[in-house]
């Protein structure tokens, strides 16, 4: 019934997105040669060509990889849209590469967040992408920038705590070119991109006492100051000689002492059985 109602072009357009999601949902792979006919069907409306591709991705029948591919390069946002939220179906190199051409500075912001979703649903097989795309990050949309760094946070390997230092340790765009922009060290702090920030607290989970790169790189001096104190207290809880030495260099080189610098150091100095005070 679903079937005929999807093919009959007499249906109202509405029946027809109904039973084409209707499909989907059951995975009803019988339905993914209509339904990539109609995805590719210029003469069909664009909400209905919408949900077929969509469908095709809840079906995942691999054989309609290239339909979805073709959809996503479509002039019709609604069916490009769900293309590329369909292509995260399609854990494949050839659906990898077609998504990473969507997070790109400049990108629709939707787009964008959608390929880098759908990456994330890739496992391994993305973490090469992820990483390109952290390494020319500049101008990604907002949430696109978010996403990326979740999904390079769900991989624990080097290659991946790799990407998310580059992406916390990067300068602010306008700290690039200093004789065009002549700010203050406090400025640039507080302007550092919300990908930097998300990057620099998704690390302070990270750090070990084997490898403490993570934690130290974000106590450097042109990283975020936000990301100071849970790197400290990352150090404490690692508790070794060397994370305390990192901690200490940090402390006795700032400017500004607040509160959980001076708590940092008696928690150091306690451990060590040193006695403050009288």
């Amino acid at each position: 019934m679903l079937l005929s109602a999807l093919a009959d072009d007499t249906t109202p357009v509405g029946v027809r997105a109904s039973a084409a999601g209707a499909l989907g949902a059951l995975r009803h792979a019988a339905a993914a040669p209509l339904l990539a006919a109609l995805a590719t069907d210029e003469e069909q409306p664009g909400t209905l060509r919408a949900h077929a591709v969509r469908a095709l991705g809840s079906i995942g029948v691999l054989d309609t990889l290239p339909v979805v591919l073709a959809c996503a390069r479509s002039p019709h946002e609604a069916v490009r849209r769900r293309a590329v939220v369909a292509l995260g179906a399609f854990p494949v190199p050839e659906a990898a590469r077609a998504l990473e051409k969507f997070v790109t500075p400049g990108a629709e912001p939707d787009l964008a967040r959608a390929a880098v979703q759908a990456l994330r649903k890739f496992g391994c097989l993305a973490l090469p992408v992820l990483v390109r795309l952290a390494a020319d990050a500049d101008g990604l949309p907002e949430d696109a920038g978010h996403r990326l760094v979740e999904a390079l946070a769900a991989h624990p390997g080097t290659e991946a705590t790799g990407a998310l230092l580059g992406l916390a340790t990067a300068p602010p765009p306008d700290r690039r070119d200093e004789s065009t922009y002549a700010i203050s060290s406090e400025r640039r702090l507080s302007r550092s991109p919300p990908a930097q920030e998300v990057a620099s607290l998704a690390l302070v989970e990270r750090g070990s006492a084997r490898d403490l790169t993570p934690l130290t790189a974000l106590l450097g001096p042109d990283t975020w100051f936000g990301a100071h104190e849970p790197a400290i207290q990352a150090l404490l809880r690692i508790g070794t000689e060397e994370a305390y030495e990192h901690l200490l260099a940090f402390c006795y080189g700032t400017k500004h002492f607040y509160p959980w610098h001076v708590g940092a150091l008696d928690a150091v100095a306690a451990a060590r059985g040193i006695r403050l005070g009288p």
